[in-house]
């Protein structure tokens, strides 16, 4: 038992290990939806050509030390990754091996490949946006007083009640 354990573990460091290494990236064009589980490495660079949607409950991984780049489109607005509800998103980076999503002009000014030298440009908008869709409740450009109405809704107030009550069943146990 103790000898599978210890190959287990030894082979387990050994894959980490070479799961670590960085090979030459591969600049990938994503062109079309991510619509089942994707996973995005570190040893590529993903190009958003437009705007790409996560959809129909895919999961979209990102490991540590990903780039994701734009090249600016149409009138100089890049492309953009947007999560729609029930789909998910995990970013994996770190402090020391960050995910970075960014222009492909930006990259063109970092030092030998050192994402750390990059300089600040004027140019703007050649990365649109990553935007998260869910289930949460927006004013729609309504004006002020009509939010109001809403937070005041019976329904919004029964879940208010419901929810109180519950909090007063845990107290007491």
């Amino acid at each position: 038992m103790r000898i599978q354990l210890a190959a287990l573990l030894t082979c387990g460091i050994g894959l980490a290990g070479a799961a670590g290494a960085q090979s030459p990236s591969a600049n990938i064009d994503v062109t079309a939806d991510i619509t089942v589980s994707t996973t995005w490495t570190a040893n590529n660079v993903y190009n958003l050509r437009n705007q790409i949607y996560v959809k129909n409950g895919a999961t979209l991984c990102i490991e540590a030390g990903t780039l994701i780049a734009s090249e600016g489109f149409g009138g100089g607005e890049g492309g953009s990754l947007a999560v729609t509800k029930g789909s998910q998103i995990f970013i994996k980076g770190t402090e020391c091996d960050p995910v970075i999503m960014t222009s492909v002009n930006d990259t063109l000014t970092w030092t030998k490949g050192d994402r750390k030298t990059g300089t600040w440009r004027e140019a703007a908008n050649e990365w649109g946006n990553l935007t998260i869709m869910g289930c949460g409740y927006i004013s729609e450009n309504k004006p002020l007083g009509q939010n109001l109405r809403r937070a005041q809704s019976l329904e919004y107030r029964e879940n208010v009640q419901r929810f109180l009550e519950d909090l007063e069943l845990r107290a007491k146990r």
